[in-house]
């Protein structure tokens, strides 16, 4: 990521986020932190985002945007 997210951001959101989910959801034995195919999703957008010559981060919080818009279509249309 070119220096833009590192080890102390990534365990302090995976540490916030999931003292937030445990609060929240009544499950605090979910797995919260960068897995595989995260890791995998982003250094595939790192690529395109530099072979399309678009910053990296304002992509990224995009497709979180539509990940998340995606995520209550489904839970509204009970898709899943």
């Amino acid at each position: 990521t070119k220096g833009q997210i590192g080890i102390i951001e990534t365990l302090l959101a995976t540490g916030v986020c999931g003292v937030i989910n445990a609060i929240t959801s009544g499950q605090p034995l979910t797995i919260s932190g960068p897995t595989g195919p995260e890791l995998a999703y982003v250094s595939t957008l790192i690529g395109l985002c530099s072979s399309l010559g678009i910053e990296f981060m304002p992509a990224k919080f995009w497709a979180g945007m539509w990940q998340s818009l995606y995520t209550v279509i489904y839970t509204l249309l009970h898709a899943c």
